[in-house]
């Protein structure tokens, strides 16, 4: 028996398994904290940036691309649907008015079609293209040339 290891008892084994819980969850709360703080800044980035010259004429060259290969639309954005002014509700309603909510880039995506692309025939939709938990969760802009 002094070879035997010590007995533990079940208080014990409780203490330990309290412990490994409360550690799963604070790794948990650390995720969630640095998933919302990466999503806060990317919502950000979208409202603060504009779409640049580069951009723009990057977009427009994917026409041709998604064309030969027999697409009839191509995503031109994704980002979180909390850029919108209300989270993308005007979009996922299908409000005429969503246009209004854009900010930043995609307000820019936006201008872009309506100035430019929308003359030569392009089309532009918008659509909540994911919903975690139940909520619109990222926005997507999409430019079509098929009727």
């Amino acid at each position: 028996m002094a070879d035997d290891p010590p007995l533990v008892t079940a208080a014990d084994l409780r203490h330990l398994m309290a412990e490994r819980e409360e550690k799963r969850h604070r790794e948990r709360l650390e995720a969630e904290a640095e998933a919302r703080l990466h999503h806060d800044m990317m919502v950000e980035r979208f409202r603060t940036t504009h779409l640049t010259e580069a951009e723009k004429r990057s977009i427009i060259s994917h026409f041709q691309s998604a064309a030969q290969r027999g697409e009839k639309e191509i995503q031109v954005c994704r980002f979180p649907s909390d850029v919108c002014t209300d989270g993308g509700r005007a979009i996922n309603n299908s409000d005429p008015a969503w246009p209004e909510t854009l900010e930043g880039k995609p307000r820019d995506i936006y201008d872009l079609w309506h100035e430019h692309l929308r003359p030569l025939g392009y089309r532009l939709r918008a659509r909540i293209v994911d919903f975690p938990g139940g909520i619109p969760g990222d926005a997507g802009l999409f430019i079509s040339w098929s009727v």
